[in-house]
């Protein structure tokens, strides 16, 4: 029965468990520090490539989101709206291509995703918020309240013009495709094998 339940993380934390004086230290399942290190820093690749994969494709979202703002583009009636949205989707490509994976830009989201880690260290690390410039430590403050103002506008407009509830989705896809990109960063920062299993090494124990 217990077989049945030896998940692949039981067997990866009953790796790290610091072995006892009961238990055989020829086990096969007892690693150096130095073939734990190995082993986080394979692991922390892995996570990376995977981070960055998922990073190019939400790189498409924003930018096939702006088709459906062509036509309202080249309408008088709807242009400045329009430009707005598209200013804000694109704002969202650039910040998903320029910053890392894991981080949003905005401080308050990326201490609690990260659990107040300082974001350069690790073993892979990550650029600091001094080295970025000044675009992009502004543009994730700028674009989240132009997406705010994108919802209420829509709102206003579609009001105005007799309750359109295309005037509301046009307001809205932009706020919503930044949401998707934030939330995804946030899941991708809270997976740290390096973080998770540093905590878990144990010394080994000599001849």
């Amino acid at each position: 029965m217990a077989s049945l339940v030896d998940t692949p993380t039981t067997r990866l934390r009953r790796t790290f468990a610091y072995p006892n004086d009961d238990s055989d230290s020829d086990s096969p399942e007892a690693m150096d520090e130095q073939e734990q290190d190995s082993l986080i820093q394979t692991l922390a690749s892995q996570n990376e490539s995977q981070n960055e994969s998922l990073n190019r494709i939400l790189i498409a979202l924003p930018l096939l989101s702006t088709i459906a703002y062509l036509r309202p583009l080249f309408n008088p009636a709807t242009t400045s709206f329009a430009v707005f949205c598209l200013t804000s989707l694109l704002a969202t490509a650039f910040l998903l291509y320029k910053l890392p994976p894991t981080e949003t830009g905005i401080g308050v989201i990326d201490a609690w995703a990260g659990g107040g880690i300082d974001a350069g260290v690790g073993v892979l690390g990550r650029a600091p918020v001094e080295m970025r410039s000044p675009l992009e430590r502004t543009l994730p403050y700028l674009n989240l309240g132009l997406v705010v103002l994108l919802i209420l506008m829509g709102l206003v407009r579609g009001d105005e013009r007799g309750g359109g509830f295309g005037w509301v989705s046009m307001g809205n896809v932009p706020g919503l495709v930044y949401s998707v990109a934030i939330t995804a960063k946030v899941v991708m920062a809270g997976v740290d094998p390096e973080k998770e299993l540093t905590g878990l090494k144990y010394g080994y124990k000599g001849a």
